[in-house]
């Protein structure tokens, strides 16, 4: 650009008639130029995405040359079953009605054939019953096991029952019931009614009875809860059986169809008297592993069955008591028992008589390898007490002051050579 021309866009001369008519002819030039830039540019930008498609293009078919050089490829179709099962089994427990092995069969299509040709991956259903289509869907499910035992979970916890209606269907569950081996009932308390039914359970080794209720204060449905146990008392093979429930049970029985006597593992986590937990015990004869949580303090000495029969549970060896805040007489408990293959204890309790224990040992004479005590004990009771058990490996305090005294009884030598490994949790006892 000429100089003269620099100046005038410095200042606010007016340009003369060459100068305009040379301003003009620039202008003219300029736009052409601009054009042309344009279209060169235009045809850059065309090019560069060409390019970056032709460069997608490329990485997708090398994405594809390598999945097909993937080892999961190689993999033998029994091979990838079997690693579907063990995905399935660690797989969390869902909410869900579909299956854990459902998400399996959206990978691809090969992974779907696998999986729906694989019956073991389609014997764990949950569901709620919402509506008679889910019903079908489920009984379709189950039809992919090609009749392999089931393990069914049933939730009505968070059902919304139409007006007037207090008992979902189950029919799915009682056309079940013949290849049903594992059963989890999650069950609101209003709808515990659940309906009668004839039909037998011959595989069910496991049955968990959940029930939960709204209110802290509510108060059971104690028969419902006792007849939802007779409708499984046509189950040979069960020998383990879990009862759930955060509400008080004050006029609980022992169902007289259900088989007691058959349980091996026992798990009671329901607000008991000592006396209707002692009931219970006293009828499963087979029992070998039991835990009571939440026993609570209904009962006196005075409407204690008196005198107390003495039950012998020749199996049992793990037992486990938890008692509630306000404290029942766990006494009543061992007083009424023996133990001889006992070699787990875990006794929690606010309120507890080592006396009662030492008598349950002579009564018993019992192996045991873990004692697990939360209770206030003094050193004075609970040495001569260890001392006694010469196949103690493991024992753990709570809510007492002994860790002293344990140290100079193991450095002096009083305890057997036996014990290895010893915890303590102590807390001082207040007033």
């Amino acid at each position: 650009m000429e100089q003269n021309l620099v100046a005038l866009m410095a200042n606010n001369v007016a340009p003369t008639d060459s100068e305009i008519q040379q301003i003009r002819t620039l202008l003219k030039d300029g736009a052409e130029e601009l054009v042309e830039l344009q279209k060169s540019l235009h045809r850059a930008i065309t090019a560069l995405a060409n390019l970056m498609m032709q460069r997608r293009r490329r990485s997708k078919e090398i994405a594809s040359l390598t999945a097909v050089l993937s080892p999961i490829r190689r993999v033998p179709p029994e091979i990838l079953a079997e690693i579907f099962q063990l995905c399935v089994q660690t797989t969390m427990a869902s909410s869900s009605a579909f299956p854990d092995s459902l998400p399996l069969g959206q990978v691809c299509s090969s992974w779907r054939a696998i999986s729906h040709n694989t019956p073991r991956l389609w014997n764990r259903i949950v569901f709620a019953p919402h509506s008679q289509n889910q019903y079908t869907y489920l009984l379709e499910l189950a039809g992919k096991s090609l009749q392999r035992p089931l393990s069914i979970t049933l939730d009505t916890e968070e059902m919304a029952l139409p007006s007037g209606c207090t008992r979902p269907s189950l029919t799915p569950l009682w056309a079940l019931s013949s290849r049903t081996i594992n059963l989890i009932l999650h069950l609101d308390h209003r709808v515990l009614h659940l309906p009668a039914s004839d039909c037998t359970f011959p595989m069910l080794t496991s049955l968990t009875i959940s029930v939960t209720s709204e209110s802290s204060n509510a108060v059971a449905p104690v028969p419902s809860l006792v007849e939802l146990l007779d409708i499984f008392h046509h189950a040979p093979a069960l020998h383990h059986l879990g009862l759930i429930a955060d509400f008080v049970s004050p006029r609980f029985h022992v169902p007289s169809q259900f088989g007691w006597n058959r349980l091996r593992k026992l798990e009671l986590m329901v607000h008991l008297s000592v006396a209707q937990a002692g009931d219970i015990l006293s009828h499963c004869a087979q029992l070998e592993k039991c835990r009571i949580f939440h026993l609570r303090s209904r009962d006196t000495d005075d409407s204690l069955p008196q005198p107390m029969p003495l039950s012998v549970l020749p199996n049992l060896r793990s037992l486990g008591i938890r008692v509630h805040v306000d404290d029942g007489p766990v006494s009543y408990l061992f007083r009424r028992f023996a133990f001889p293959s006992l070699t787990h204890l875990d006794v929690d309790a606010f309120t507890f008589s080592l006396l009662d224990l030492v008598d349950l040992h002579a009564r018993s004479m019992f192996p045991l390898q873990s004692l697990h005590l939360a209770a206030y004990v003094t050193p004075p009771e609970i040495i001569p007490f260890l001392c006694s058990l010469p196949t103690l490996e493991n024992v753990c305090f709570k809510r007492t002051i002994v860790q002293n005294f344990l140290f100079k009884a193991f450095t002096a030598g009083t305890f057997p050579p036996n014990p290895s490994s010893s915890s303590q949790n102590a807390a001082p006892r207040t007033a």
